[in-house]
């Protein structure tokens, strides 16, 4: 969970003070099919690489117990993509970041473990 949550918490530090711009790859992913075929795929890996990373810390969070999944892992990772980036978006169009911090603390918050 704490990988997960450095990941998140430099984005929000970014989105808060605008001392770095907007993910350059997913600026890209959105222009893909007019990019060229070089710079498509370096997009793409940079996603595919990300995912892997995600499914690892999740598949690692799931053993020690300190992530819990709705479901496996590799759907998981993708989830936390897809929230990750669509929250950047939301933050960035409303020129909020209370946006995307409230999106990804609700996010972070149910792969918490319940209390038994």
């Amino acid at each position: 969970m704490l990988q997960l949550r450095a990941y998140v918490d430099y984005w929000k530090r970014c989105i808060e003070d605008q001392s770095s711009p907007f993910c350059l790859a997913g600026v890209l992913a959105v222009e893909l099919p007019s990019l060229p075929a070089e710079v498509a795929v370096a997009v793409q890996g940079h996603f595919n690489d990300l995912a892997q990373w995600l499914e690892r810390v999740m598949v690692l969070g799931k053993k020690q117990g300190t992530i819990e999944l709705e479901m496996n892992p590799r759907i998981s990772s993708q989830f936390f993509q897809t929230t990750v980036y669509g929250a950047m978006v939301m933050a960035r169009a409303y020129n909020d970041p209370n946006k995307f911090n409230a999106i990804i603390d609700a996010f972070m918050q149910r792969m918490r473990p319940k209390r038994r």
